[in-house]
């Protein structure tokens, strides 16, 4: 997930998520959520993204493999749905 926009213009990132969001119920009615990703401890950019009122904020984890072999059975679960 990347957003790219001048930020000398204004309202360049407004319009880059109106657009997407636009798009996405256009195409994929049945979502009807869009997440906005981390605010990597950015001040702006936690101000930007609370102004479009979430409707949740998750908790962020971290995590640490300590066993290659566990990952791979992981691994599988996943691609075996």
């Amino acid at each position: 997930h990347i957003e790219k926009a001048f930020g000398e213009i204004k309202g360049a990132y407004q319009t880059i998520n109106q657009q997407f969001a636009t798009f996405i119920q256009e195409k994929h009615p049945e979502m009807i959520f869009v997440n906005r990703e981390e605010d990597m401890g950015q001040a702006g950019l936690r101000k930007s993204k609370l102004s479009y009122y979430p409707v949740r904020m998750e908790e962020k984890y971290w995590g640490q493999c300590l066993s290659v072999g566990m990952m791979r059975g992981l691994m599988e679960l996943n691609v075996s749905r």
